[in-house]
């Protein structure tokens, strides 16, 4: 594992990346999760965890092989959740890593992700992580572009939306209702059914606590 303090040229901010390595061992992640949590310090530093974290966040990051055990990625999902950590997104193959050529023995999985908090992400607006083409690796490379279009005035926006939140029973109606309630652009929509998401989430923890 690797950590490192980034300052910006501009010296206006310092943000946290931390170059993370989940157990390869099932048995003994939990140690793995146990150390995540340990590093988050506090929502208001920008934080940035990327690489290899040896486990999937919901069965549809895997295809072929036997199926993930559920408690598995319900532990991985509630070590980012307590961490404030929120999956970026990617560009390029939905996988990171692959195993066997052939059709009846072939695995692909999305091992290899970066996450955020909060602040992280307020800091760069325009982010960009790229899954790259893999030679010799059976990982793919990430690239993490933080200022992809310097100097453009061009704003991205990423819609986010957590795996953890299939499990309410309410969340397919609620996104159900954003959708049927939105309009204009597809773009237009989705930024509604986010913004709305993100209502619902707060109103949730509210419930809970």
């Amino acid at each position: 594992m690797l950590i490192f303090f980034v300052s910006e040229d501009s010296g206006s901010s310092q943000w946290r990346l931390t170059g993370f390595y989940g157990a390869p061992a099932i048995q003994d992640r939990v140690h793995s999760w146990r150390l995540l949590r340990q590093l988050h310090d506090s929502p208001l530093i920008p934080w940035c965890v990327i690489e290899d974290f040896n486990e999937i966040l919901s069965s549809h990051e895997k295809q072929g092989g036997l199926l993930r055990n559920e408690w598995q990625m319900r532990n991985f999902r509630e070590a980012l959740e307590d961490c404030e950590l929120f999956d970026l997104g990617y560009l390029g193959n939905w996988y990171t890593w692959e195993w066997g050529r052939t059709t009846a023995n072939n695995i692909r999985e999305r091992l290899d992700r970066g996450v955020a908090n909060s602040a992280w992400e307020n800091l760069f607006l325009n982010y960009i992580l790229d899954h790259l083409t893999n030679s010799f690796s059976d990982h793919c490379p990430l690239l993490l572009s933080t200022c992809p279009n310097f100097g453009q005035p061009q704003q991205y926006w990423h819609f986010r939306f957590e795996a953890s939140w299939l499990l309410e029973s309410s969340c397919e109606a609620e996104v159900e209702h954003l959708w049927s309630s939105s309009v204009g652009t597809i773009p237009d929509c989705l930024l509604a059914v986010n913004l709305g998401l993100d209502r619902w989430l707060v109103k949730l923890k509210e419930k809970r606590s």
